[in-house]
This record gives C-alpha cells, sequence and structure tokens, in this order.
C-alpha cells in the first residue's frame, strides 16, 4: 500500500469514527489537542500525523493506539480494492449526509451514481 493509499484509509476511518460518535470535527480536534482545520486534513488523508497527533486523537475517541490500528487493518485486509477516489469520498459524504445510518442505501446509491457516468462517458 502506497503512503497517499494509507493516508486516506486511516483518514476516512478516523472520520468514520468520529461520527460514529456523533462528534464535530471541533469537538474531536479539541479532545485531541489540534486544530479542527488539521484533523480536516488527516480525514482527507492529505496530511501525515505523527504517532503523538495519532495518540490524541485516539484517546479523544476513547481507543487505544492497538485498537485502532486493529481496526485500521481490518479495514485495509476487506478493501483489498483500490482506494477510493476524492470524488467517490466525496459523494460518500454527501450521501450519508441525506441518507444516514442507511449504509445499504447509500452503497446502492453510489453504485448508480457510477453506472450513469459510465453509461455517459460511452457516449
Amino acid at each position: 500500500m502506497k503512503n497517499a493509499e494509507f493516508r486516506m484509509l486511516l483518514g476516512r476511518k478516523v472520520r468514520e469514527l468520529r461520527r460514529a460518535q456523533g462528534l464535530s470535527q471541533e469537538r474531536m480536534a479539541e479532545r485531541a489537542g489540534i486544530t479542527y482545520k488539521y484533523l480536516g486534513q488527516i480525514e482527507r488523508g492529505e496530511a501525515n500525523p505523527s504517532i503523538e497527533t495519532l495518540k490524541g486523537i485516539t484517546e479523544g475517541l476513547n481507543l487505544s493506539l492497538r485498537e485502532f490500528f486493529t481496526e485500521l487493518d481490518s479495514e485495509a485486509e476487506r478493501s483489498g480494492s483500490p482506494p477510493e477516489s476524492r470524488k467517490d469520498v466525496f459523494l460518500k459524504e454527501r450521501l450519508a449526509k441525506y441518507i444516514p445510518a442507511e449504509k445499504e442505501r447509500q452503497e446502492l446509491v453510489l453504485e448508480a451514481i457510477k453506472l450513469f457516468k459510465k453509461a455517459f462517458e460511452k457516449r
């Protein structure tokens, strides 16, 4: 796995866990001892956080580093596919906003969008 792919995976996992606990970026950043802007960069895979920063984030999520990396490792094994593009991440975030807590429906809508895109690209 390339560094950029790992940062994207790590960032998605941080965002997923933060949202699962109902935390805003501002509140999570406060707990972790970083700025909300830096947390956003981490979640988008744009920043490469230090181990100290990751420790602050995991403590803010009430997880140990071991628990976090175990989840991250499981996620990497499950995905096995190439990392999502920024467009896919953007679409998933928007779908989560309008179809909260319904992952199956979100995935179906995302797949439908991808099929429409492919259909129109062939024209």
